[in-house]
């Protein structure tokens, strides 16, 4: 319970930093102008080679992915380059086959699309747009499926772009097979403990 009481205050601590660009009130609070937007995006355009995410793990207890590379593309994509199928897999607790058939797939590329939103100083902050996570005609049950685990953010992300820092947090919300729900993960009734495990906080540095 204590690694679930971090792992909560870690998912919270990225929320409370991130839900300071609603307090649209706030006299640090600047729109983005189209010229400002194009310099920055092109700031975050490129490789983050210092990619971690953080996740909790089968023991209930914190754990992290290092040394992941995150791609921002000048279309506004973030891309964590192969992350593990067990990783994403893991909410999965109804269909064992499913989820051994997605385990067999070592890794999945994990995207979000964005848009730049507004500066507080030092952060730039964007909206999170989810990429639905896809294993097209995956094998089990003697049948090919098309298998998407579904993603969700009520949050924005953060771009610190003097520390080129990019930081955001996306929930696993439920497991579709041939365009039919199968499995949720988390939803609005969900406790802290469905919270933590569907919970993928993901993290990108240059340097």
């Amino acid at each position: 319970m204590k690694a679930l009481y971090k792992l909560f205050l870690l998912v919270m601590s990225c929320i409370l930093i991130t839900s300071v660009s609603s307090c649209l009130g706030s006299d640090d609070y600047e729109p983005i102008s189209n010229d400002d937007y194009k310099a920055y995006l092109s700031l975050m355009v490129g490789s983050y080679t210092k990619g971690e995410i953080y996740y909790m793990n089968d023991s209930n207890k914190i754990d992290t992915l290092s040394d992941m590379v995150a791609v921002v593309s000048s279309d506004s994509i973030i891309t964590f380059r192969n992350v593990p199928s067990t990783i994403l897999s893991k909410c999965i607790s109804e269909h064992d086959s499913l989820k051994k058939a997605i385990e067999a797939v070592p890794t999945k590329d994990v995207a979000i699309g964005f848009v730049l939103s507004s500066i507080q100083s030092p952060y730039i902050y964007f909206n999170v747009y989810p990429i639905s996570i896809t294993y097209p005609n995956l094998e089990y049950e003697g049948k090919a499926h098309d298998v998407e685990i579904n993603l969700y953010t009520y949050y924005m992300g953060v771009y610190e772009p003097n520390a080129y820092k990019i930081d955001y947090v996306l929930f696993m919300t439920s497991v579709s097979v041939d365009g039919d729900r199968v499995e949720t993960f988390y939803d609005d009734t969900s406790d802290v403990v469905q919270l933590n495990k569907a919970t993928l906080s993901f993290h990108a540095s240059r340097y």
